[in-house]
């Protein structure tokens, strides 16, 4: 049986990880936000570098990606 992670869904980052490379918002400890992904060992950001901060990531959120194609002009 796998596991079944939503979109649109905060979790618990204690508990469960995003696949891999898949951007998502985290909030850290401190009640701060950044984009970030999950490279399959440890948070790290956008760009792939780790970050510099005492604070832990404690919720992560996997949020739909944006579809240019589904905008109307």
């Amino acid at each position: 049986m796998s596991e079944t992670i939503l979109t649109n869904e905060w979790y618990d980052a204690a508990k469960r990880k995003p696949w891999n490379d898949r951007l998502v918002l985290v909030r850290f400890s401190d009640g701060t936000f950044h984009v970030a992904k999950w490279d399959g060992t440890k948070w790290v950001g956008q760009a792939g570098m780790c970050f510099f901060r005492t604070e832990t990531i404690t919720h992560f959120y996997i949020f739909e990606k944006y579809n240019e194609k589904s905008i109307t002009q």
